[in-house]
């Protein structure tokens, strides 16, 4: 999967940090690339250097060829400095992608057949996208006013949730060490003549991409879409809009949240029930104790005692 102008296009929040892949391990052959968000995130973080960020994520849009072409780390380090100064760079380079990337929906629509040979193409498109998709996100977080950027995040999530593709592995099965596909997932990749490990792909690392950034964008204008998000066929999608929430502190939203767990397996619960905990409210903080597993439930509390939110 490694292309000549490959850059790390993976978030890169300390939300991320928390492995998906306690779940996902032992899926199908490409399905465990989703959970390399997590793991991507703590590789840049060790591998931060002291280079002005902004030189660093003109050095990546250049393809240097030293070893720190790294995007998304780049673009975070931009976000979590406030560099306002590079605004007008973000945007030129939002711009000159707009004009070569397609959307989430069109990524789906061109998931290859069985038959596929790897040509690098395919997964560039899903690679130019997070890249945009990253760079709207800053964009919103450093302040610009200009509402292309958050439009263009809101209908990338809401064309993500229009995709109600089954999960790709039975997820009464997920931490199991070889869950069984999903027979649904099964049916419907073949009815559609698509390669199911494709389809897992852009099921675990391009759709929940969108309703990512949003949520990490923690600006209450996602909460609407957020809300829908809880209601996706993908957990992971699930996750990122209840940390969306919280990290919002919409306590509106916690029974929408709680509704949402008790539909999941225990399985996969964990990963939405976390959420909870960064809410200031009994209901939630009580759901979360009597749901969560002890190691993961002190492991949270200690990182919101250090000042830590969702995403931060």
């Amino acid at each position: 999967m490694e292309g000549a102008k490959r850059t790390n296009t993976r978030p890169t929040s300390s939300r991320l940090h928390r492995p998906f892949c306690y779940v996902l391990a032992g899926c199908m052959p490409l399905a465990a690339s989703g959970s390399s968000w997590a793991g991507q995130a703590n590789r840049n973080k060790a591998q931060s250097h002291q280079t002005d960020p902004l030189e660093a994520l003109k050095r990546d849009t250049q393809y240097v060829k030293d070893g720190k072409i790294m995007m998304g780390r780049d673009l975070e380090r931009i976000a979590d400095a406030h560099e306002t100064q590079a605004i007008p760079f973000l945007e030129q380079i939002f711009t000159k992608l707009r004009a070569q990337t397609i959307g989430i929906d069109a990524i789906f629509s061109r998931i290859p057949p069985p038959s596929y040979q790897n040509d690098g193409g395919y997964e560039t498109s899903g690679m130019n996208l997070q890249n945009e998709l990253h760079i709207a996100n800053v964009l919103i977080r450093l302040g610009v006013q200009d509402d292309t950027y958050w439009d263009y995040l809101a209908g990338q999530a809401k064309a993500s949730l229009r995709i109600n593709m089954p999960f790709n592995v039975a997820t009464d099965a997920l931490g199991d060490h070889n869950p069984p596909p999903n027979p649904a997932f099964l049916a419907w990749v073949k009815s559609h003549d698509m390669d199911k490990n494709e389809a897992a792909m852009y099921q675990l690392s391009v759709q929940p991409s969108p309703v990512a950034f949003l949520a990490m964008a923690d600006d209450p204008r996602g909460i609407p879409l957020l809300r829908q998000a809880l209601g996706s066929s993908n957990f992971m999608i699930q996750s990122f809009a209840a940390d969306g929430l919280a990290e919002l502190h919409d306590n509106a939203s916690i029974p929408l949240i709680i509704a949402a767990c008790k539909k999941l397996p225990s399985s996969v619960r964990t990963a939405l029930a976390e959420s909870l905990l960064y809410f200031n409210d009994p209901q939630a903080q009580q759901y979360a104790q009597l749901n969560l597993p002890k190691e993961i439930y002190l492991s949270v509390r200690q990182r919101i005692a250090q000042g830590h939110t969702p995403f931060r």
